[in-house]
Formats: structure tokens, C-alpha cells, sequence
């Protein structure tokens, strides 16, 4: 009689089936190189995966960071808008997707105030007292349904 092997066979095969549903996909992390910056405009290569709105942070080896936002693309250069003074950024710094989305508090007490690109205070009145936190870049209103 020929031994036969199916049933090793199989329990090897429900076994590789437990593993691959317990297996996750590696966590990689995108990272960009600045590579272009004229004025305020910074140019970006490695993060075409990033779709324009999204926030980044871009750290140098001197110690420099700012956040910056994705205003546009060309071809696999990612165009990006400055939050912040950019005078402590030097070539090749790189550059992070930053998970959140970019966020407004809103509230009564936000009329009237000066704020920065980060939804920050400039006018030196104190902090924000806001009660209900937006996306900066809300789904359209429908304009037949506008009061």
C-alpha cells in the first residue's frame, strides 16, 4: 500500500492560510527631499501619492521644521506652500506627510481675529475659544440648496 499525503498536505495549507490572514502589511512611511525652493513656492520629489490639501512636515539636518501644504503638482514634483518662515530650511531637507487633516476651530469668538495659515492667532488677543472643529476643505455646498 502507498502511503498517501493529502491529509499532511492539507493541514500544511490551513496552516499558511492562518498565517496570511494574521500576516499586516509593513507600515512604510513616504518621505519626500525638498529640492527646489523660488520665493515662497517649495518643490518636493517622492510624494506623489499625496493629493493636493495634504499637510507635510519638512525637517533639515540643522534642527530646522516647518509644515507646509501641497498646493500642486508637475509631473513627479510636488509644489508646496509654506506655513511658516522658511528661512531655517536648507536643500535637501525631508520632507514627512503629516497624518491629519488640516483642521479650523470654529466658533462666535473667531470673528473678528487675524489668523495665520495654521488657524493660529496672530492678533496677540489670547487663544481660541472655539467649540467645533472643521476641515479646511469642507464637501461643496449644493448652491440650489443655499439659504
Amino acid at each position: 500500500m502507498i502511503p498517501t499525503f493529502k491529509p499532511v498536505k492539507d493541514r500544511i495549507q490551513a496552516r499558511l492560510e492562518r498565517c496570511r490572514t494574521q500576516l499586516t502589511p509593513p507600515n512604510v512611511h513616504v518621505i519626500g527631499r525638498l529640492v527646489k525652493t523660488v520665493g515662497l513656492t517649495l518643490d518636493a520629489t517622492g510624494l506623489q501619492r499625496l493629493p493636493v490639501g495634504a499637510r507635510c512636515l519638512i525637517c533639515d539636518d540643522h534642527g530646522g521644521k516647518l509644515q507646509a501644504e501641497i498646493v500642486g503638482f508637475t509631473g513627479e514634483v510636488s509644489h508646496l506652500m509654506p506655513l511658516e518662515s522658511i528661512y531655517e530650511i536648507s536643500p535637501s531637507a525631508r520632507v514627512y506627510p503629516l497624518p491629519q487633516k488640516a483642521m479650523l476651530a470654529i466658533s462666535n469668538a473667531v470673528i473678528g481675529r487675524v489668523l495665520n495659515g495654521k488657524g493660529e492667532p496672530l492678533d496677540q488677543k489670547g487663544p481660541l475659544q472655539a467649540d467645533c472643529p472643521i476641515t479646511v476643505n469642507p464637501a461643496p455646498i449644493n448652491p440650489l440648496a443655499r439659504a
